[in-house]
């Protein structure tokens, strides 16, 4: 794949490149609408949701949730030679709501993992991105969670040497699911991210789908408004995201740097690179 924004000049990872550069697992998509409660930690209340539907890895828009309180971290430079990037100190966000987020939900070890970009909005009309701290948002007001709960495989955390941290990548179960109708899909470092969902499409005939996900990227182009060029970034998928007639047609972005300066629109083709990692929840129209 053709490097067109310089990645490669602008970061080097500390490890040797994984030889398997998209990881992809098929499996089953449910959604449920579960009942998240005022006061509880948004962290504490998802996987609770997540454990009586007898699921080990979801997707979670939370479009619209309002938090009493919360923190979160922005993107930063790496204080040494052991990774390319790092997070910035802790953030207040104060009482605020998400005007567009995604929760991924997995696991590390026996614990449940969780990876949430966010953008929102703050009473007094201010608006932030970033890394949001799940474990530390609190509920302000009783709320219904669409979750789109993975069966027939998950994600799980694990060591990755190119990156030299540890992240969600795909599985699959001994036993698959009843039927395949989506698709989990987690990127390597200088993937462009609408080529590498085109490729799999075309390697696993996808015609049509919906996407949600989050990532981090290293600078990005769109189709209009400014570009992003800082090389450090974190990133989520903007509803309209998706695959039509084998092609992805439309990646709305929304996407923080380190100095908290928000950039969004349509990620074009070969502008739009992975700087860490990316996980992406593809649900295919049967």
């Amino acid at each position: 794949m053709s490097d067109l924004t310089g990645s490669r000049q602008k970061i080097r990872h500390p490890g040797p490149p994984a030889a398997q550069r998209q990881q992809f697992v098929r499996g089953e998509v449910r959604s449920f609408k579960v009942s998240l409660p005022a006061g509880a930690m948004l962290m504490a209340a998802l996987t609770a949701a997540l454990q009586d539907l007898q699921g080990e890895t979801a997707f979670v828009h939370i479009d619209g949730l309002a938090l009493r309180s919360g923190q979160h971290v922005l993107p930063a430079h790496s204080p040494d030679a052991q990774h390319v990037a790092w997070y910035s100190e802790t953030h207040r966000m104060g009482a605020c709501r998400f005007v567009h987020g995604t929760v991924v939900l997995g696991r590390k070890d026996d614990q449940w993992f969780s990876h949430c970009h966010a953008l929102w909005e703050t009473a007094q009309g201010s608006q932030g991105l970033g890394h949001v701290l799940c474990a530390e948002a609190c509920i302000d007001q009783p709320w219904e969670a669409e979750i789109h709960v993975f069966f027939g495989g998950g994600l799980r955390v694990s060591f990755d040497a190119e990156t030299n941290f540890s992240l969600l990548r795909p599985y699959a179960d001994a036993t698959p699911p009843r039927q395949t109708n989506a698709l989990l899909l987690t990127l390597q470092p200088h993937e462009d991210v609408r080529s590498a969902i085109n490729a799999v499409c075309a390697k696993l005939a996808i015609q049509e789908a919906s996407i949600m996900g989050v990532g981090s990227l290293i600078g990005a182009v769109f189709a209009q408004g400014p570009a992003m060029r800082a090389a450090i970034s974190e990133m989520l998928l903007l509803p309209g995201a998706e695959v039509s007639q084998g092609r992805c047609s439309a990646l709305p972005v929304a996407c923080v740097d380190p100095e908290a300066v928000i950039y969004q629109g349509d990620l074009l083709l070969g502008q739009g690179p992975v700087l860490i990692t990316c996980e992406l929840l593809l649900r295919v129209s049967l």
